[in-house]
């Protein structure tokens, strides 16, 4: 949709952000009582570690290839300029997500 590639440093950092998420939210699954948050939080750890594990993968694969920009691109210019279909398209995904996410909640609780 027009956005501009990766860059090997930005990569870096998703890798590492969805590690690390994945690796707090296995920690805190140990913390909370035998319940199914517990299951929840460790489901929500695998993904994010599969996750990561596949941004390595490609990480890999570009490097093997030299399929990375040759100049480094900022985060203020990776991202496309905001338009009224990503804004709407935004909001609408959060919508989504967060109404799932009390769904599930709502139903654990009870």
């Amino acid at each position: 949709m027009g956005a501009k590639p990766h860059s090997r440093r930005q990569a870096h950092v998703e890798e590492a952000i969805c590690i690390g998420g994945g690796v707090i939210f296995l920690i805190a699954s140990f913390f909370v009582p035998p319940t199914p948050i517990a299951k929840v939080l460790r489901v929500a750890a695998a993904l994010m570690l599969v996750c990561g594990y596949l941004s390595s993968v490609r990480t890999r694969i570009f490097d093997t290839y030299r399929l990375w920009p040759s100049t480094e691109i900022s985060w203020s210019q990776w991202r496309p300029p905001p338009t009224v279909r990503t804004t709407v398209g935004f909001y609408g995904f959060v919508l989504l997500v967060l109404a799932l996410f009390f769904s599930v909640l709502f139903r654990l609780i009870r």
